[in-house]
C-alpha cells in the first residue's frame, strides 16, 4: 500500500495482519522512493519528470 501524507509518499505492506513501513516496492522493486519522493512537490510537472528521469539514469 502506498501513502501519500505530509509531501512524502510511504510505503506498507499487510504482514501478519499488520501493515509494515517498507523501502521498496514489491511491484516496482527497482523504483527508490528516496529519490522519487524529492521530486513529488515539484510545483512544475515536466521539470519534474524531467529531473527524476535523469537521476535515475
Amino acid at each position: 500500500m502506498w501513502f501519500y501524507q505530509d509531501d512524502l509518499l510511504t510505503l506498507f505492506i499487510l504482514k501478519n495482519e499488520q501493515y509494515i513501513k517498507v523501502n521498496k516496492s514489491k511491484l516496482l522493486p527497482e523504483l527508490n522512493i528516496e529519490v522519487l519522493n524529492k521530486y513529488i512537490n515539484y510545483a512544475d510537472q515536466y521539470d519534474a519528470v524531467t529531473e527524476f528521469i535523469n537521476s535515475i539514469k
